[in-house]
């Protein structure tokens, strides 16, 4: 919003040049061009700001869908103890269903190894979403 406020400072102070300069110069083509371009991107800037504003509360309202999921089923989540790179999905997420998905990391310490699922369904059983895991050897066994 700080950026919103300083483009409409920005473009009133413009305005008001532009009409101090037109009360000397009334058939100034150039000011009255001025004017014309800093009313039109005051108002694109006003679009922008709103669409921005609409697609920032659809994602509060997903947040909160998941957040209210989470609460109906009693679940607590912990503080972040691995970080993973920003390019990995670690959002927490609804499906059509009402069904909870949930990344999962699993670590294998002793041989300072991993493995990411990055939709785990609430419904799914560890013996589901570890048998591939498992179908090959792993390379230290």
């Amino acid at each position: 919003m700080a950026r919103s406020r300083f483009f409409a400072e920005k473009f009133d102070e413009c305005k008001k040049y532009v009409e101090d300069g037109l009360k000397k110069y009334p058939s100034s083509a150039k000011l009255l061009d001025l004017k014309g371009k800093c009313v039109d991107e005051l108002a694109r800037e006003q679009d922008t700001i709103r669409q921005i504003t609409l697609i920032n509360q659809g994602k509060d309202d997903e947040k909160m869908k998941v957040y209210r999921a989470l609460r109906a089923n009693k679940i607590k989540l912990g503080k972040v103890v691995h970080h993973l790179p920003q390019i990995v999905d670690q959002s927490i997420s609804l499906d059509k269903k009402g069904k909870l998905h949930f990344p999962v990391l699993i670590l294998y310490d002793e041989f300072m190894q991993t493995d990411f699922i990055q939709d785990w369904c609430e419904d799914q059983t560890l013996q589901q979403q570890l048998r591939p895991l498992f179908n090959e050897q792993a390379p230290w066994d």
